[in-house]
């Protein structure tokens, strides 16, 4: 499986046969943040009955809101592998093209776990997981996050940010081109917001917020094998970030909270720019974050 080098998202190039038997050649936006498949209204009417209603979902956006959607099947072709998966839709005015290649939609985390896929900015390259329990080694990674907590909970891989109470998450989203921050989880980080008079207009789904720029302190709390085995160690990061007017990126009342555990809210979304310097790869077939040695 291929996928296009790109500075800020990470991308595949899919293959769609219309009901003309006519090839459509495009790009999807791979996004570990999406808990859904997206296709695009037009790529839709294009396939016809190729494309079946299969059932209902409830998906909350940014911003705590939540929308009922319809779920198609929907046939494609990537690097002359075919697939058939769930897609519910999207507008095309929400996907922006990359040179002249128009995006067809987004292969969500369900579609990455599905097919044991591995998001490896550094290479360029999106392929299947060779990494298993059997042949782990922690040594090879400088640090590590297991996926498994996140994905049970939130449906999405989150990483531990220091803070107070407990602190909070942040969702790795490899479909978000900013680092965004829920205003009502700053006071839940150990760390310093300094505004620098900057806004940013954020367009979702979900609708238009007016945000606000600035510099973020925080820690992300990173597993490390030492000598006495696997420790917890806090990794310090200062980034442009940008403040959403939210109280949280997920909220408690979405999540699949075990009964008797009260988990923390996401309140940061860490996008592919942040993910790409920091040197992750996101290996949904072992189920772990890690950054090589």
């Amino acid at each position: 499986m291929y996928a296009v080098e790109n500075d800020k998202a990470a991308f595949v190039e899919v293959s769609v046969i219309d009901v003309d038997a006519k090839e459509h050649v495009g790009l999807f936006l791979v996004d570990s943040g999406c808990t859904s498949n997206k296709l695009s209204t037009s790529i839709k009417m294009m396939v016809g009955d190729k494309s079946q209603l299969i059932r209902t979902l409830k998906t909350q956006t940014v911003g705590n809101q939540i929308v009922e959607e319809e779920v198609f099947s929907f046939p494609f072709t990537i690097g002359g592998c075919h697939f058939v998966d769930e897609f519910t839709l999207i507008e095309e005015n929400l996907l922006t093209g990359v040179g002249d290649k128009p995006i067809l939609g987004i292969l969500g985390n369900p579609f990455l776990r599905n097919n044991s896929l591995v998001i490896d900015f550094g290479s360029h390259r999106i392929y299947t997981s060779e990494v298993s329990l059997d042949n782990l080694s922690f040594s090879d990674f400088s640090y590590f996050f297991p996926m498994v907590p996140g994905l049970e909970s939130y449906g999405v891989p989150v990483v531990p940010i220091m803070g107070d109470d407990g602190g909070i998450f942040a969702m790795v989203d490899t479909g978000c081109t900013d680092l965004l921050v829920a205003e009502g989880a700053l006071e839940k980080i150990s760390g310093e917001i300094k505004y620098n008079g900057k806004t940013t207009e954020m367009h979702s789904i979900a609708g238009t917020m007016n945000c606000r720029d600035g510099n973020l302190s925080f820690s992300i709390i990173g597993l490390q094998e030492q000598n006495e085995g696997l420790k917890k160690k806090e990794y310090p990061f200062l980034e442009t970030v940008t403040v959403a007017p939210v109280k949280s990126i997920c909220s408690l009342e979405q999540c699949q909270e075990k009964e008797g555990e009260e988990i923390p809210d996401v309140g940061i979304l860490l996008g592919s720019p942040f993910i790409a310097s920091a040197g992750w790869i996101l290996d949904f077939g072992a189920n772990i974050i890690y950054r090589r040695k």
